[in-house]
C-alpha cells in the first residue's frame, strides 16, 4: 500500500497487502497524490459513506510505467462504483533470444557441379552438408 491510500486498515485490506507483498505487486491507486474526491471508488447508496474498495494492481517491476491512478466520477457506468483510470506509458525492447541466429549455407559448395546436381535432385530435403 501506497502512502496515499484512502480509509482506515480493515481486513480485507490487510489480505490485499499481504497478497500484493507475496506475490512482488504494488496498488497503484495508493501511488499518486490526488484530493480524496479523485480517490473514492464507492460511495454507498445514503451518499455518505465513501470508500476507496477498487484498485489497479500492477507487478512493482512495471510499477515506473505507472503515470497516473485516479477515479473518473463522471463516466456512466450503471453502478455505485466509480470508474478506475489508470495511465501507462511502455517502453519495449527488442525481446534478445539467446543464440537462435538464422543458419547461413555455404553456397561455394554449389560451383561443384556434382554437388549442384545433388542439391537440385534434392532440394525438397533438408541438405545438411550446406550449413557452416
Amino acid at each position: 500500500m501506497g502512502k496515499h491510500g484512502l480509509g482506515d486498515m480493515t481486513d480485507n485490506r490487510e489480505r490485499l497487502i499481504g497478497i500484493c507483498e507475496e506475490y512482488n505487486l504494488a496498488i497503484g491507486g495508493t501511488l499518486f497524490t490526488h484530493k480524496d474526491i479523485h480517490k473514492q471508488t464507492w460511495t454507498s447508496t445514503d451518499g455518505r459513506t465513501q470508500s476507496q474498495i477498487d484498485h489497479i494492481i500492477i507487478n512493482n517491476k512495471w510499477k515506473r510505467s505507472l503515470k497516473d491512478v485516479r477515479v473518473m466520477r463522471n463516466a456512466d457506468v450503471g453502478s455505485d462504483h466509480y470508474l478506475v483510470v489508470a495511465k501507462l506509458i511502455l517502453k519495449l525492447r527488442k525481446a534478445k533470444i539467446g543464440k537462435s541466429r538464422s543458419k547461413r549455407f555455404n553456397v561455394d559448395i554449389l560451383q561443384d557441379p556434382a554437388e549442384r546436381a545433388q542439391v537440385q535432385c534434392c532440394s525438397h530435403k533438408p541438405v545438411q552438408h550446406l550449413t557452416r
